[in-house]
């Protein structure tokens, strides 16, 4: 069963007034935030990561909630970590399965080539060909290793994850530029 607060609380957050949803999700956010958090870092995660995956989680919970697949068996704080949790176990597998394929690929250069410097040139070349705002963008991400924050502030987008999908379709139109000019690893060695 609920407690009082909970109940309120969940009434808040379904509210049709803004200032009172609003309220109740900033005490949603303060009720189960940490061990989220929490969880993240002890598994391979940042800050960061613990934030997108709660901002994910929270947005999830609110639609289960408002089209009333929320049954209230649980408590809202173990009821929001096992959504975040869930969300982080996909990541996680997710980004092992692009290791793996990365590593794939990896397996068929020999010892000789991986001795072979890259020619950064080259690289030059192919970043130049994409227009300024993805230069900026991928530049900023891999070389100067600015956060998302960084990168949404300097180019005014509205969030993370926007600046996250512009990052992912820049590095799409670097990835189709080297397909395009039929290059493969071998091409930027020396």
């Amino acid at each position: 069963m609920k407690s009082y607060e909970e109940r309120e609380l969940l009434q808040d957050i379904r509210s049709d007034v803004s200032l009172k949803r609003y309220a109740a999700l900033k005490q949603l956010y303060a009720l189960c935030f940490s061990s989220v958090k929490n969880y993240v870092l002890k598994n391979s995660g940042t800050l960061e990561d613990a934030k997108d995956i709660f901002q994910d989680g929270a947005t999830a919970f609110y639609y289960e909630l408002l089209s009333d697949k929320f049954r209230e068996e649980a408590s809202l704080n173990t009821y929001l970590f096992s959504i975040c949790k869930n969300l982080w176990l996909l990541k996680l597998r997710r980004q092992l399965k692009q290791s793996m394929v990365a590593i794939e690929g990896m397996e068929n250069i020999s010892e000789e080539m991986a001795s072979k410097e890259l020619d950064v040139t080259k690289i030059k070349e192919l970043i130049n060909s994409l227009k300024k705002d993805c230069q900026t963008l991928l530049i900023g991400f891999y070389y100067e290793q600015k956060s998302m924050r960084e990168l949404m502030e300097l180019f005014g987008l509205g969030s993370e994850q926007v600046a996250r999908t512009k990052k992912l379709r820049c590095m799409s139109n670097l990835i189709d530029l080297v397909r395009d000019r039929g290059l493969t690893f071998e091409s930027f060695l020396r």
